[in-house]
């Protein structure tokens, strides 16, 4: 790697992160400009280059998102390092026809639920969030997988196959509908729809879309339960992870990059009204909703940090991933988890 950087390059994944309230503030670009880096998206890149999205291999690439790709890139041995991590809660809720006599999750006993299978995605990080979080709802209410009858639905629409830009708008046909039709909850609501199925499990707030077009009725939020271990999914915890060699060659850029975030989260506490906004078109969700899916405070948890929680996190959804064959390599969280930066980052923040 050059010692010489010109241009960093982002991604995150459509989630309550700190990168996409820097990012909407424009932040990032204003702390590297005096030094002549660029910061771009990886939505400009050739088409290989984008999937590093999933993979992270682009030697100067920080990626902000959902921490399922970093999982399973970290346990096929590729060299990076978890730098920051966020637990924002959003609702996760199991959802059946509006006309559906089922009532409850313990009326889900031998009826078919909707279990998503990527043909083309690198690492199916949807199917492996709605299996957890649909084994987690029936466990609350005393039942197991075997309870019911998992249908794979096959999808090419998974949104892992379609690595974008950092627009999430909404469609105009319905508001946050454009984030349904690009992932596999278009081909779940169908099997809904058509009978197929008998219930979906959806998240990061998607069930107030879809409750909205008068499809569906949820009849149980993983929220709703007293232990925040059963909310762990692709996007609870999300992970800020680099390449390694990025991280060590230049630790002082990294160090930049996550005081900006900390000041992006610290902002945030402050300014709940603008941060419902920022992240409402991060995620393509009506901002009106805002409100019901997510918790309140939701704004005050978006300072990355490295806590117990945060690790116990990713451990507990590694240990999904291994023990349900999502990834095939184990590794050591704690060694993979470097806060360093983050360290150093907020020394300086509480200092100034």
């Amino acid at each position: 790697m050059s010692s010489k950087i010109s241009e960093i390059w982002w991604t995150a994944c459509p989630v309550p992160s700190a990168t996409n309230i820097a990012m909407a503030l424009g932040w990032l670009e204003r702390e590297f400009e005096k030094d002549g880096i660029r910061i771009s998206h990886i939505s400009s890149l050739p088409y290989e280059d984008r999937l590093s999205h999933f993979t992270l291999k682009h030697p100067l690439l920080i990626r902000d998102g959902g921490g399922i790709p970093s999982i399973w890139t970290r346990s096929e041995g590729a060299r990076t390092k978890a730098i920051g991590i966020v637990c924002s809660e959003a609702s996760q809720a199991v959802l059946v026809r509006k006309d559906s006599p089922i009532r409850s999750v313990k009326d889900l006993k031998g009826k078919r639920v909707a279990l998503v299978r990527d043909l083309l995605g690198i690492i199916d990080f949807r199917r492996a969030t709605v299996k957890r979080g649909i084994i987690m709802a029936l466990e609350a209410h005393g039942l197991t997988p075997d309870d019911v009858r998992f249908v794979d639905l096959p999808t090419t629409l998974a949104y892992a196959n379609r690595p974008t830009g950092p627009d999430h708008t909404g469609a105009p046909d319905h508001p946050g509908f454009k984030r349904i039709k690009k992932t596999s909850q278009q081909i779940e609501l169908e099997a809904l729809k058509s009978g197929t199925v008998d219930a979906i499990f959806s998240y990061l707030g998607r069930d107030f879309v879809l409750e909205q077009m008068g499809a569906t009725r949820v009849i149980y939020r993983l929220n709703e339960h007293p232990d925040w271990r059963t909310l762990v999914h692709n996007a609870y915890p999300v992970i800020c992870a680099v390449n390694a060699d990025l991280a060590e060659e230049h630790p002082d850029l990294i160090k930049r990059w996550m005081k900006v975030l900390v000041r992006a989260g610290m902002w945030a506490k402050k300014n709940p009204t603008e941060v419902r906004s920022i992240i409402a078109k991060a995620t393509g969700l009506p901002e009106e909703g805002m409100g019901t899916t997510h918790p309140d405070d939701f704004h005050e948890h978006l300072v990355p940090e490295i806590s117990e929680r945060g690790i116990d996190a990713i451990e507990i959804e590694k240990r999904f991933l291994r023990d349900h064959g999502f990834i095939n390599n184990d590794f050591d969280v704690r060694t993979w988890v470097d806060g360093r930066f983050l360290d150093a980052a907020l020394e300086e923040v509480e200092s100034s």
